[in-house]
């Protein structure tokens, strides 16, 4: 049986502003942002690789410090901890008998946190002051698995779980634009992959990935938000302070023909 590599996993990475201003003056023009992304499995085998867990993100800044954009899609801060998705199982046909190959499970997100007391402040449309996602990878889909007599489709691989997503603010946080919150924290579970068809006289779909795979019945990390400071936001469709913690959705399973 051929077998898919695990991908790596991504490393910690942290960001230090312990005084000082940055700016940032066009569109697209984010002025911090600090991510740790885990590789995708390996595919197009009987069993398909795990993606990559994220690695831990994190950000200070003193009180010292200030963090200007004027843009659009210019947030100030922003911190990604993503897992890879898994591998895609490989098809396979043979004249009697065809199995799918299995997807492989998404990695998690690793921990996301910001500690901040400098002064934030954003300009343009959707423009967040602190943004901090955890974000788990989503699992891989099952292959097609068809012969005469009898197929069999492969599972889907298991989706990833979110990490805790924190920010411990004591700075003021000002933003103007169109949808350009203020404070973020979101934890996000990875969807379970779709499994395969399977074609044959005798033919078994496969079973759709769950959302949390070998971590079956844990939620996604906790998203917190503490903030002592003015939170001040003035563009429509705004929201000051948002934290949220959301589960995956498991794949769908296959049909037989």
């Amino acid at each position: 049986d051929s077998r898919g590599g695990a991908a790596g996993a991504g490393g910690e990475s942290q960001v230090s502003v312990t005084g000082g201003a940055i700016s940032t003056d066009g569109n697209n023009a984010y002025a911090i942002v600090t991510q740790s992304i885990g590789g995708i499995g390996g595919g197009n085998a009987n069993v398909a690789g795990a993606g990559g867990a994220g690695g831990a993100v994190g950000m200070y800044g003193d009180a010292g410090a200030s963090i200007t954009t004027t843009g659009d899609f210019s947030s100030a801060v922003t911190l990604h901890s993503v897992g890879g998705g898994g591998g895609f199982g490989d098809d396979f046909t043979g004249v009697l008998y065809g199995s799918g190959g299995d997807g492989g499970n998404g990695g998690g997100g690793g921990q996301a946190e910001i500690t901040s007391g400098a002064r934030i402040s954003t300009g343009g449309a959707h423009s967040y002051g602190l943004a901090v996602q955890s974000i788990g990878g989503g699992g891989g889909a099952g292959g097609v698995g068809a012969g005469l007599v009898l197929g069999l489709g492969g599972d889907g691989g298991e989706g990833g779980l979110g990490g805790d997503a924190l920010i411990n603010n004591s700075g003021a946080v000002t933003t103007a634009g169109y949808g350009s919150t203020g404070l973020l924290a979101q934890s996000i579970s990875g969807g379970g992959g779709a499994a395969g068809v399977a074609g044959g006289v005798l033919s078994v779909g496969g079973q759709g990935g769950s959302s949390t795979g070998a971590d079956s019945g844990k939620p996604s990390g906790i998203a917190n938000i503490n903030t002592a400071a003015d939170v001040t936001t003035t563009g429509d469709a705004a929201v000051a302070v948002m934290a949220q913690s959301i589960g995956g959705g498991g794949g769908s399973g296959a049909g037989a023909a």
